[in-house]
């Protein structure tokens, strides 16, 4: 219980240096790169084969600075990933912008699905039962259909799942 409420305390805390930070979703904590946001942005926009011209670039600009600019009068410690997020399609939506802001929330939620489902030991082997073309196929020098040659690709699977849920997101 102590050691809850000195994170609590300390994730309150001003870091002194005028940096937004951002709490990652394996509990890192790093510097807000405005950077993330124009890629993840650029690429609703390139889904939805919209073009970016010196308008869209500026508009895109102007989303990323204001999400920055909203973490630090909102946040004395670091913001999550979640957070974050949310304060993009709220920008996105606000520039009417509805078409780019519904492609970018479905990206982030097929993203939540895929993490959760590399990190599902049930999910792996549901993948290794149905045969998988990906997980079948991972070493094209073993027959995939002899018995220890799917023992190892189980193996793999679970272990793979395993550390997933372990090793913090890249």
């Amino acid at each position: 219980m102590e050691t809850q409420a000195l994170n609590a305390i300390s994730a309150t805390v001003k870091t002194g240096t005028g940096k937004v930070l951002v709490e990652k979703r394996d509990g890192r904590v790093v510097d807000f790169d405005p950077i993330n946001i124009i890629s993840a942005v650029k690429s609703a926009f390139a889904d939805l084969d919209k073009k970016i011209g010196p308008q869209e670039e500026q508009l895109i600009r102007d989303i990323a600075n204001q999400v920055e600019a909203e973490i630090k009068d909102r946040y004395n410690g670091p913001a999550k990933i979640e957070d974050i997020q949310n304060l993009v399609e709220h920008g996105l939506i606000e520039d009417h912008l509805y078409d780019v802001a519904r492609t970018y929330t479905n990206y982030r939620l097929n993203k939540d699905i895929e993490r959760a489902k590399a990190t599902d030991i049930n999910e792996a082997v549901k993948r290794l039962v149905n045969r998988d073309e990906a997980l079948v196929r991972e070493n094209a020098n073993k027959d995939s259909n002899v018995y220890s040659t799917q023992r190892d690709l189980l193996a793999g699977a679970v272990s793979k799942a395993s550390a997933f849920s372990m090793l913090p997101d890249a």
